[in-house]
């Protein structure tokens, strides 16, 4: 978190997306979603260590770990580390459309409630982060494009 105040140094593309999650996502778009960890207590990992932390506390606490790790355009490649790592622990590794059908979640009325919540947050947001707009306006296409499922070019 320190890399990404709220506002101040630029860190490049990183510390926008961590901004616009953390400052703009988490705060104004999902209120409500409880990390279920100290937000600073892991800020120093990196690399594979961020991967362990994911597949600890998901074992921990015997919940899914939600991942697109290991997928790519020939499907899922079982030796990367958290894809191994999951099956030789015996953790339930799915990616986020996986759990959507397995929980059966009709995603409908949640997408737009995020996209309408987006709107109504982004101009006063952007208004006191000015350097944000760009990173608001590309993610807004990014996710919206993802709900439609629309990956044409």
């Amino acid at each position: 978190m320190s890399k990404a105040p709220p506002v101040g140094e630029e860190h490049g593309p990183k510390s926008n997306f961590v901004r616009l999650f953390v400052y703009f996502i988490k705060e104004k778009l999902l209120p409500d979603w409880l990390a279920g960890r100290d937000r600073l207590s892991d800020e120093s990992i990196i690399g594979n260590g961020v991967d362990e932390l994911c597949l600890k506390v998901a074992a921990e606490h015997s919940i899914p770990l939600v991942s697109w790790d290991g997928h790519g355009p020939n499907g899922l490649d079982p030796q990367k580390f958290i894809s191994r790592e999951a099956r030789e622990r015996g953790i339930d590794l799915v990616t986020p459309e996986e759990l959507l059908s397995r929980e059966k979640f009709d995603p409908t009325k949640a997408v737009e409630r995020f996209f309408a919540g987006w709107d109504r947050h982004a101009p006063v947001y952007t208004f006191g982060n000015p350097g944000a707009r760009e990173t608001l306006e590309y993610y807004r296409h990014f996710y919206r494009r993802m709900a439609e499922d629309d990956w044409t070019p």
